[in-house]
C-alpha cells in the first residue's frame, strides 16, 4: 500500500476511492479522493470511484480485516447527493466492478448519471434504466468519445463513439519522448529469445478464463515439474497477455507480457475434499470471464456447467497422477502464494499446511526462463561448463524441497542421514528425485536404486557404472520428452461433461 500512495503522489491527477477506508489510517484505501468536481466547458462535473467487495479479495496485501467496505450503491447516492448539493451538473460514477454489479448500481442509482466501468476488458455499451454503462476494453486498444448534451428539460442527452486505437492516429511526439526512456532500459532484455516454440501459445482471457488450454498446461507442467508436488493449480487471472502468441521465437517480452507479476510458488497440504472445494471454485462463475477458472497440471476433472455452483463436480470425475481422488487422502499441491492466502475465491486453501514457504519456492517466472535453459542444454543449443545442467532451482531451494521428500522410497534411513559423511554427495544426487515422473517410466527396477544413490566409492566400480547409467537413462527419458517440451497441447484434463 505504501508502493501505491507514493505512485500516487507521483501523478497529476486525481485517484478516487469512495467506499473502501483503511482502519489504520482512517483515510479512504491508498488515500484516495472520495469525490472530485471538475468544471469542463462551463458545466460542473461530479466524480466519485466505486468498487465491488469482491475485487478487494484479489488484493494480496490488503488484509481484509484492517479495511471498511461500504455499500457502492448506498455510498454512490449519497456522495451524487453531496455532488449535485454542490452545484455538479452530472455525476459520473467512475467503478472497478463486474457486469451485474454496474447493472445493479445503474438500477439502484438515480442520483448517478452516467457509469465509467473497469473490471471487464472486452469494449460494452450497455444502457440501464435510460443510464449508459461503458466499459471501454483493456490495454489501451480502445477508448469512447461521450458527448453529454444538457437540454432545456433538464435532461441529459449522452452519445458514445467508440474509438479503435491503431495506426491510423499519428505518433504523438511529448508521450514518445517519455515511453522511449523507458523502452531503451528494459528493449535489451526483453527482445532476449528464451526458446522456440513449435506451436502457437492460446493466452486470450477468452479462452485461458472458460477451458484448459495450451498456454495453461505449459505454465502449470513446469509448475509441477520446478517442485515436488502431486499436482499444480493456477488461477487464470496470472496470464495476462490476452493474445495469442505465435510459433516461433519467444522472448522475455512474452514472458513479461503473460506473467508480469512476481508470483512466487508455494507447496501446501490438501485433502482430497478440500481439492474438491478449489475446483468448485474454480468453475463457480463459469461461464463468466472470472479469473479464478483453473489451470491445472497433474489432475484431470469434469464439471457440469449445467448444475449450480458448488456442486458442479463429482469426485467420480476427478483423478490426481492418473489415480482416482481420496477424499481422505493428502495431496501436495503446488500453486502461487497469493491463491494460498485464501485469495480470488480459494479460500478453502487458507490455513493448509505449508510444506514450503514463499520465501524458498521458485519464483513462477523463473521457473519458466529455467525450463527453457535446461531444454536448450538437452538440445545441445546452449552449452555449460560443467556436466552437471542448468537446476531449476537454487541450491537453497533445493535444499529447502530436499527436506520435504521421502527418500526412503529410495533409500535406506541410514543413507539419509544428516550425520552421514556422505551428505553434500547425497544432496547433490537427490534432486534427480523431482524428476520422479520421468523415473517412473524408466525400464529399471525400483530395487536397484538404493545402490544408484549410495557415495562414490573408488572400489566400487558396479555403483559408479550404475551411476552413470542412471544419470544417462535419465537425460535419454528428458530428450525423449524433448520433442513435445515446447508443443504443449490441449490434453483433456479439464472439460465440461454437460456437453453444452
Amino acid at each position: 500500500m505504501d508502493h501505491v500512495v507514493d505512485l500516487v503522489k507521483q501523478t497529476q491527477f486525481p485517484w478516487l476511492m469512495s467506499n473502501v477506508y483503511d482502519n489504520v489510517t482512517e483515510n479512504t484505501m491508498a488515500d484516495g479522493y472520495i469525490t472530485h468536481m471538475i468544471t469542463w466547458q462551463g458545466r460542473k462535473i461530479g466524480l466519485v470511484g466505486l468498487v465491488e467487495e469482491a475485487w478487494i479479495d484479489t488484493l494480496a496485501t490488503v488484509d481484509p480485516e484492517e479495511i471498511t467496505f461500504v455499500d457502492f450503491v448506498e455510498e454512490g447516492r449519497l456522495l451524487a447527493r453531496q455532488l449535485k448539493d454542490q452545484g455538479a451538473d452530472v455525476v459520473i460514477a467512475l467503478t472497478h466492478m463486474r457486469w451485474p454489479n454496474d447493472v445493479h448500481l445503474a438500477e439502484n442509482a438515480p442520483e448517478i448519471d452516467l457509469i465509467l466501468g473497469g473490471h471487464d476488458h472486452d469494449y460494452l455499451i450497455k444502457q440501464v434504466n435510460g443510464k449508459f454503462i461503458i466499459k471501454s476494453g483493456s490495454d489501451f486498444r480502445n477508448f469512447s468519445e461521450v458527448t453529454l448534451s444538457f437540454l432545456d428539460d433538464g435532461h441529459i442527452d449522452v452519445k458514445v463513439r467508440e474509438v479503435v486505437v491503431d495506426s491510423s492516429f499519428a505518433e504523438d511526439a511529448e508521450v514518445k519522448t517519455i515511453v522511449d526512456k523507458y523502452t531503451d532500459v528494459m528493449s535489451a532484455k526483453m527482445e532476449m529469445v528464451l526458446g522456440v516454440m513449435d506451436v502457437d501459445l492460446d493466452g486470450r482471457f477468452a479462452k485461458v478464463r472458460t477451458e484448459e488450454t495450451n498456454l495453461g498446461n505449459f505454465v502449470t507442467d513446469i509448475m509441477l515439474k520446478s517442485v515436488d508436488a502431486d499436482l499444480a493449480l493456477l488461477n487464470s487471472g496470472t496470464l495476462r497477455s490476452d493474445v495469442i502468441h505465435k510459433a516461433g521465437p519467444f522472448k522475455m517480452k512474452d514472458l513479461m507480457s503473460i506473467l508480469p507479476m512476481v508470483d512466487p510458488l508455494v507447496v501446501i497440504q490438501v485433502t482430497g475434499r478440500q481439492i474438491i472445494s478449489a475446483l468448485e471454485n474454480s468453475v463457480s462463475q463459469y461461464p463468466s470471464l472470472e479469473g479464478r477458472f483453473a489451470q491445472v497440471a497433474g489432475v484431470r476433472f469434469g464439471f457440469d456447467s449445467q448444475l449450480p455452483p458448488g456442486h458442479r463436480i463429482d469426485p467420480e470425475n476427478v483423478k490426481v497422477q492418473g489415480f482416482p481422488l481420496g477424499l481422505e487422502q493428502n495431496y501436495r499441491l503446488c500453486t502461487k502464494q497469493y491463491l494460498a492466502e485464501g485469495k480470488d475465491g480459494y479460500t478453502v486453501f487458507k490455513g493448509c499446511p505449508v510444506l514450503v514457504n514463499d520465501e524458498d519456492g521458485p519464483r513462477l517466472s523463473t521457473c519458466v526462463v529455467n525450463y527453457f535453459k535446461s531444454v536448450q542444454m538437452l538440445r545441445d543449443e546452449q552449452k555449460s561448463q560443467h556436466c552437471h545442467r542448468h537446476s531449476i532451482l537454487t541450491v537453497t531451494r533445493r535444499k529447502t524441497l530436499t527436506r520435504q521428500m521421502s527418500v526412503d522410497f529410495w533409500i535406506g534411513a541410514e543413507t539419509c542421514s544428516e550425520e552421514s559423511s556422505s551428505q553434500s554427495w547425497y544432496h547433490a544426487n537427490v534432486t534427480m528425485l523431482r524428476r520422479k515422473s520421468m523415473v517412473r517410466q524408466m525400464s529399471f527396477e525400483v530395487t536397484t536404486c538404493p545402490t544408484l544413490l549410495l557415495p562414490p566409492d573408488s572400489s566400487n566400480v558396479s555403483h559408479s557404472k550404475a551411476l552413470l547409467q542412471r544419470r544417462s537413462s535419465i537425460e535419454v527419458c528428458e530428450k525423449e520428452s524433448i520433442a513435445t517440451a515446447l508443443a504443449p497441447q490441449v490434453d483433456g484434463r479439464v472439460y465440461d461433461i454437460s456437453g453444452a
